[in-house]
């Protein structure tokens, strides 16, 4: 019984963390749009993907969040998380190793002054942290 009061407090912490880091880089790439959509269009990514995916993403992350809060779907928000940051992680592994030229994040707020080797380890912290929550998530009710 303890266990799984304990576990279900780490997975709402896990939670609320994730969604803080969801909330805060959507807003910052929505406060900031020149800078976003500038850096948006200097990805390594497919011109015609470029518009579509600079108003997806913040939208995506903002729904994350909203996920991550409600009890009914963490579930779901966790797993998103897990796959978005697998997404991104990925990315930005890719740039690091120096597939395409260094280019500018679009993360958003501060995550925007971090080197590519920087991100890259906080992005596997956050994976990490993500895998945790959702493994934790699997056996609980809700």
């Amino acid at each position: 019984m303890k266990n799984s009061k304990l576990s279900e407090t780490i997975t709402e912490g896990i939670s609320w963390v994730l969604a803080f880091l969801f909330a805060y880089t959507a807003l910052s790439k929505i406060y900031d749009w020149k800078a976003t959509k500038t850096a948006f269009y200097n990805q390594a990514i497919p011109d015609w993907s470029k518009e579509v995916i600079l108003y997806v993403i913040p939208g995506i992350e903002i729904l994350i969040s909203v996920f991550l809060l409600l009890p009914k779907l963490r579930k779901t928000g966790l797993f998103s998380s897990m796959l978005l940051m697998g997404i991104f992680t990925g990315y930005v592994a890719l740039v690091w190793i120096g597939w395409t030229a260094k280019i500018p994040c679009s993360c958003g707020g501060v995550l925007e002054s971090f080197s590519w080797g920087e991100h890259l380890l906080f992005n596997l912290v956050i994976l990490m942290i993500s895998i945790m929550g959702y493994w934790l998530s699997k056996n609980q009710k809700v």
